[in-house]
């Protein structure tokens, strides 16, 4: 009979970098969620003032740019690519039935990413999980050597789309978030959830196109986007690297040098970048943000090996563990913030202390997931997931 993978059963240095990208995505998005679209260049040149604060904000931004945008979402990508490889393996060791679990699994995360979407943050990672998770399906069926070639030849030829000459600033700007911003800052609940119904990033919306091609647009490219740390995740699982460090750590050692020099050095023009570039813009986010983060990947294992370190770490591997729930709780707690609906701070704090309120909220999240799992197994997100996927009521409290 299938089940949820014991406490027994999991990797420590896994829940740590979990925890590590949960923190870091929480970072990038502290600028998402008190500016909406508007605060990325992801769309356009940024549309509203990011530095309310002067040098201070500046800084920030720095900081954000350089060692977080991109570089965690990707970081979650590897690490579910990773989970779902070995997840493979210990089911089909037990004769368990994998392809109708893997389905329910992934379906069920395409209906929580809906729901989380539409009704919460239009910021959502996990539809584009779900939606990338059924391709990965197929290219589990691919020997281990094969599964590697894909992945370096996927994420290389997104790298090179840094030489494609620069597009057009206002080629790249849509009214999606000059409106947006409008609607979070002032508008009803009833009103946000009506416009993230009938508008979308690529401005289709704006052209007669129905909203759904737009968003269905979107959805593609993040697709595209995450589905090479996927396939990384999965041949580093089949390759065992993560379950016997110690025996590879001459392997980690090259990979932290390389993935770190040449990750920081395609993401530094972007971050010190004034003006709005195209080439840019894909070379730190195609380029740096998959090596920066296989850069921190590496870190974790190779300080989760030192007992001194783990001490230090430990904590994030506590969140880790919740990090489903955590993640939608991050959305629950910062969009009742800023906006309009809510305490309505859109756009007050600036990038600075929006940072520093993510880090005070992270430090409560990591006390009260590990007051929670004090009490029960997992999160209460999490048992959802799990009841769905093994069609079941796993044991919740300890």
């Amino acid at each position: 009979m299938a089940q949820p993978t014991l406490d027994k059963d999991r990797i420590q240095s896994l829940d740590i970098m979990r925890g590590f990208a949960l923190l870091g995505i929480l970072l990038a998005n502290s600028v998402i969620f008190q500016y909406g679209m508007a605060g990325t260049t992801s769309f356009g040149p940024v549309a509203i003032d990011l530095y309310p604060n002067g040098s201070v904000d500046r800084a920030t931004h720095f900081i954000i740019q350089l060692f977080v945008d991109g570089s965690f979402y990707t970081l979650f990508s590897f690490l579910f690519g990773y989970g779902m490889a070995l997840q493979k393996e210990r089911l089909l060791a037990r004769n368990v039935n994998f392809s109708a679990i893997y389905w329910r699994r992934t379906i069920l995360l395409l209906v929580f990413g809906l729901l989380h979407l539409f009704l919460l943050w239009r910021g959502d990672i996990l539809v584009g999980y779900a939606l990338a998770a059924m391709i990965l399906f197929v290219f589990l069926l691919l020997p281990t050597r094969a599964i590697g070639i894909v992945a370096i030849v996927w994420l290389s030829l997104f790298a090179s789309t840094a030489l494609l000459p620069p597009v057009d600033a206002e080629l790249m700007t849509s009214g999606y978030p000059e409106d947006e911003a409008q609607v979070l800052a002032h508008g009803s609940y009833a009103e946000v959830v009506q416009f993230r119904l009938n508008n979308d990033l690529g401005g289709i919306t704006d052209i007669g196109f129905p909203f759904w091609i737009g968003e269905s647009l979107f959805q593609f490219t993040t697709v595209l986007g995450v589905f090479g740390m996927f396939l990384a995740g999965a041949y580093t699982a089949r390759k065992k690297w993560l379950e016997n460090p110690s025996e590879h750590t001459k392997l980690f050692a090259y990979l932290l040098v390389g993935t770190g020099v040449l990750g920081l050095a395609a993401k530094l023009p972007h971050a010190l970048s004034t003006d709005y570039n195209t080439q840019l813009e894909y070379l730190s986010q195609l380029a740096g943000a998959p090596l920066v983060a296989m850069f921190y990947a590496t870190s974790v294992v190779l300080l989760a090996n030192s007992r001194v370190f783990w001490r230090l770490l430990s904590p994030l591997a506590v969140i880790g563990r919740m990090a489903f729930s955590n993640y939608i709780l991050q959305s629950l707690v910062f969009t009742t913030l800023f906006y309009g609906y809510g305490v309505g701070m859109f756009a007050e704090l600036g990038l600075f202390y929006g940072a520093l309120l993510a880090l005070a909220f992270f430090v409560v999240q990591v006390l009260v997931s590990n007051l929670w799992l004090s009490v029960f197994r997992i999160g209460p997100l999490e048992y959802i997931w799990r009841m769905g996927t093994y069609l079941s009521l796993p044991r919740l409290k300890r």
